[in-house]
C-alpha cells in the first residue's frame, strides 16, 4: 500500500527528502483544535488533594507544589495550573505523522500542497496481518494505523501516566466527521523516534507534482530525492474533465 503526503516545495520538506526523513509533530502542531485535545477538570480538589496528587512527582508539578505551598495563587487558579500540567504530562512523549490514502483529492491539494503548488510523496508501507507499517533506516517497523471519523470524540479518564496505546484509539485515532475527505492514516509513538524519522532507502515509491509547479521545481525535488531513492516515479496532476488525475511526469515537460 502507498500512503501519501501532501506537503509545499519549502526548505522543511527538501530537507526530509534529502536525509530520506520524516517530521513526527507534537500534537499541538496538528490544525484542527479539536485534535487530540481533552478537558481535566479538578474542580473539587482542595489544597490538600492537590500536594497529595502532586506528591514526588517531577518537573512542572514541583513548581506547582511550590506555589501551594507559598500560596501565591488561589485555590481556581491552582486548578487551572493542575489542568494544565497534567495535560502536558499526557503529550510531551507523543509524536504524530500524517499521511492519506487519496492522492487525487483536490482539497488535500489545496489545503496541504500550498494550492497545488506543491507536491505529493508517496510512500512504500509493508503490510502484516491486515496492518500497515513504514521501516526505518535501523530495521525497525513502525505501525500506521487508519483515522476513524465519527461525531463526537473518545473520551479517555486520568491515570498519572497512561500507556500510549490504553489512549491511542480514542484521541489520536478519532476525528470529526468533516475531516473525513482526508482519508488519513496515524504514525503515532513516543520520543523514543524524537521529532525525525529516518527511513530505509528506497522508502518513497512516487513524488507527485502538483499543477502549478514548474520545470525547476521538478529539477529541484528530484535531485535531492534520488540520493536515497534510485527508482522513484515521477507524475504531475492535471485537470481533465474537472476531474483530476495523476499522469507520467515526461522528461522535460513542465
Amino acid at each position: 500500500m502507498i500512503l501519501y503526503k501532501f506537503c509545499p516545495i519549502n526548505k522543511y520538506t527538501l530537507y526530509n527528502l534529502s536525509t530520506n526523513s520524516l517530521h513526527c509533530a507534537e500534537p499541538k502542531e496538528l490544525n484542527d483544535p479539536f485534535d487530540t485535545s481533552i478537558s481535566v477538570k479538578f474542580d473539587s480538589f482542595s489544597y490538600d488533594d492537590i500536594m497529595k496528587f502532586t506528591e514526588n512527582r517531577k518537573g512542572d508539578f514541583e513548581t506547582l507544589r511550590w506555589a501551594l505551598v507559598k500560596k501565591d495563587e488561589d485555590i481556581e487558579k491552582i486548578r487551572e495550573l493542575l489542568s494544565y500540567v497534567f495535560l502536558k504530562e499526557y503529550f510531551n512523549e507523543i509524536r504524530i505523522c500524517s499521511f492519506s490514502s487519496d492522492c487525487n483529492n483536490p482539497l488535500m491539494w489545496a489545503h496541504y500542497a500550498e494550492n497545488y503548488t506543491g507536491v505529493c510523496i508517496g510512500y512504500k508501507t509493508t503490510s502484516e496481518n491486515n496492518r500497515n507499517y513504514i521501516e526505518t533506516d535501523d530495521n525497525c517497523m513502525i505501525q500506521i494505523e487508519k483515522v476513524k471519523y465519527k461525531k463526537t470524540k473518545g473520551k479517555i479518564k486520568y491515570e498519572p501516566k497512561p500507556e500510549l496505546k490504553s489512549v491511542r484509539e480514542k484521541l489520536f485515532l478519532i476525528k470529526s466527521y468533516p475531516w473525513k475527505y482526508e482519508s488519513e492514516y496515524r504514525l503515532v509513538n513516543n520520543t523514543s523516534i524524537k521529532s525525525t524519522l529516518f527511513l530505509k532507502e528506497d522508502s518513497i515509491e512516487e513524488i507527485i507534482f502538483g499543477t502549478k509547479t514548474t520545470y525547476i521545481d521538478h529539477n529541484l525535488v528530484k535531485s535531492v530525492s534520488e540520493k536515497n531513492n534510485k527508482n522513484i516515479e515521477y507524475y504531475k496532476i492535471e485537470i481533465t474533465d474537472n476531474e483530476l488525475e495523476k499522469v507520467n511526469l515526461t522528461t522535460g515537460s513542465t
